[in-house]
């Protein structure tokens, strides 16, 4: 199994880490991954939806977790949107406090607390 997690940041001295810990974490527990199986990809402010789509898809992970923030929801969310439309067997999980409100505001997203990951069907 390949799994992809990937942000954008609002500012480029950022570290991603809560996909570092989220990394390390599925590494050490699951027991059946190893480092090269889980893929961090970052994206800065200004990149468009189709070039993360495009990055993301090149890594042809199973699964994608997308970290969700006010600076960046709209651009992963159409990015989510394009991976689904080439590949729609990939599971989309979204996290970060951007999630909660944003689910809310959707139909197809049941609510769940912020700290909970929605998958984008």
């Amino acid at each position: 199994m390949k799994i992809c997690l990937a942000t954008a940041h609002q500012k480029p001295q950022f570290i991603p880490l809560s996909l570092l810990y989220l990394k390390a974490s599925l590494v050490e527990r699951t027991g059946g991954l190893s480092p090269d199986d889980v893929t961090i990809l970052e994206f800065g402010r200004d990149a468009t939806a189709i070039e993360i789509a495009e990055r993301v898809l090149a890594v042809d992970a199973d699964i994608l977790g997308l970290s969700c923030y006010v600076w960046n929801i709209r651009a992963l969310m159409a990015a989510a949107r394009h991976i689904k439309d080439r590949r729609r067997s990939t599971t989309i999980i979204l996290g970060g406090p951007e999630v909660g409100p944003m689910a809310a505001s959707r139909p197809e997203c049941p609510p769940v607390p912020a700290h909970a990951g929605v998958r984008h069907r």
